[in-house]
């Protein structure tokens, strides 16, 4: 979600982290009567700058949204804290370590009283 609202593309982290084989991916290399290769660069390009823009957004807009992140397992909460740390969100998210069933909407009237709420869940089922 934080990836989303900063308009990063999940393929950046990819190439960023430089995973091995990743730097182009396989449509490169469909035959086609377009430079794919070319065309390529030109996506990852714009999906950048998109992302410099979307990360800028969110930490000189700090006080416009709030991000929470919730795990009960502690493997997967140090796994998500790493991905935060790789994308350069680590300092837009809040994590926990909760069950949900304890888990609670912010309620401060000065600072969310027009607030919006979007809750967004991978249910172990």
């Amino acid at each position: 979600a934080a990836m989303m609202a900063a308009d990063l593309a999940p393929g950046l982290m990819r190439i960023r982290c430089e995973v091995p084989d990743n730097s182009l991916p396989p449509v490169t290399r469909w035959k086609s009567e377009i430079d794919s290769v070319k065309l390529w660069k030109t996506v990852l390009l714009d999906a950048k700058e998109r992302a410099q823009v979307g990360l800028k957004w969110m930490r000189d807009n700090k006080s416009k949204f709030s991000l929470h992140a919730n795990d009960i397992h502690p493997g997967a909460l140090k796994i998500m804290e790493s991905s935060l740390s790789a994308a350069g969100l680590q300092n837009l998210v809040q994590t926990s370590n909760l069950d949900c069933y304890d888990l609670g909407l912010v309620n401060d009237a000065d600072n969310h009283a027009n607030s919006k709420y979007i809750v967004v869940t991978n249910p172990p089922w």
